[in-house]
């Protein structure tokens, strides 16, 4: 079969799904860089009441793909450099904004900044023991779910993630009730109507992007009052910035239609992203070892890189989830190329310095003018 072309739609064909063999109609196609999909419509279907079910089109009988591999590596780079530039363009419109004194946006900045406050500033001190013990719950859920096929991520969480570091993401967990889940879900159903043709990717940049610049702005170390010092302005602390890493894993496991995320799933996520190497890359060498912080300070560079990694590796798991591909928490060799990937998109994301320099003045100059 070559590549499919607007001819192929209607058509009735033969496709493989959850292993067995099903006839129906091409009702839509999707074309990417290596791949496509389409929109499969059982037969006896109604297409005015069934949307059909995206399918890679290699699940279709008698296929052979047309389209040229694209290196993991290399689209992954692209990819950080087209966020880092989403970025930019993002904070301008801000910046813009602020100069213009578009109350709304700054109602709506300093609203969020101080809702991202709130959840950060709980102190989970009387709750260490807890939350030890049901990090350890949980990863014991996600050995038992996913096997132990990617040994690589049980031991970023038992050997390199800190053990005062991981209490407070479970803490975070804690602290995200019914309310928060539902406000959060809210936010990628408000973002659906004001975008209705965007796609879950699109949708999910939109978040990261959004997370990135409220996270940066609301760690800066300031105190309320106005920052001289921009050595000190880009110290941001990333302690008061978990509650928004869980958050956007969660959103955009809602973005890629799945209603029910599981703790575990999104711990298995952070830990994926997390290896010794990139928590090294990004300044956060304490992580590795056992000794307790408060405060844990990193450039602002780094916080939007972090927060940039953690929204493309979620942006991969659930893809692959949607897709019905390899899943990296559950295939080795799915893992190993997400692992790729993610080396190859951070790598990139820290060599584009003067972008990131860019980025933190001016996340600098809209923490200095919103009032806190």
């Amino acid at each position: 079969m070559t590549k499919l072309g607007v001819d192929s739609l209607n058509s009735t064909v033969e496709a493989i799904i959850n292993n067995e063999k099903e006839r129906g109609t091409i009702i839509a196609i999707a074309t990417y860089t290596d791949r496509q999909q389409v929109c499969f419509l059982k037969l006896g279907k109604d297409q005015k009441k069934d949307h059909g079910e995206w399918i890679p089109v290699s699940a279709l009988a008698g296929f052979k793909n047309p389209l040229p591999p694209v290196n993991d590596s290399d689209s992954a780079k692209k990819q950080a450099k087209e966020d880092i530039d989403f970025l930019l363009s993002y904070t301008q419109k801000i910046s813009r904004d602020i100069s213009n004194k578009v109350s709304s946006d700054l109602e709506l900045i300093s609203k969020a900044i101080k809702e991202f406050q709130i959840l950060a500033e709980e102190d989970i001190t009387d709750k260490e023991n807890i939350s030890l013990a049901k990090s350890k719950q949980w990863l014991n859920e996600l050995i038992e779910k996913f096997g132990k096929t990617i040994d690589s991520i049980t031991d970023t969480i038992n050997r390199y993630l800190n053990k005062y570091w991981l209490p407070r993401l479970v803490s975070v967990f804690n602290k995200l009730a019914d309310a928060e889940l539902a406000k959060a879900k809210q936010e990628v159903i408000d973002l659906r109507k004001e975008y209705p043709d965007y796609k879950p990717s699109q949708i999910a940049q939109e978040l990261i992007t959004e997370k990135t610049i409220f996270a940066t702005t609301t760690g800066i170390i300031s105190d309320g009052l106005k920052i001289v010092n921009p050595i000190i302005a880009e110290i941001v602390d990333l302690t008061k910035n978990v509650g928004l890493l869980v958050e956007i894993v969660y959103q955009i496991g809602i973005t890629y239609g799945f209603e029910e995320i599981e703790d575990g799933e999104i711990l298995g996520i952070l830990a994926t992203a997390f290896t010794a190497e990139r928590l090294r890359q990004l300044g956060l060498e304490i992580l590795l070892k056992q000794v307790p912080f408060v405060n844990l300070m990193i450039t602002a560079s780094s916080n939007i890189a972090l927060f940039q990694l953690v929204g493309f590796t979620a942006c991969k798991y659930y893809e692959a989830k949607a897709n019905k591909e390899a899943n990296p928490l559950t295939s080795k060799e799915a893992y190993l190329k997400l692992e790729k990937q993610l080396d190859a998109y951070l790598t990139e994301t820290l060599s584009e310095k003067e972008n990131l320099n860019q980025l933190s003045l001016k996340v600098i100059a809209i923490r200095q003018e919103v009032v806190m």
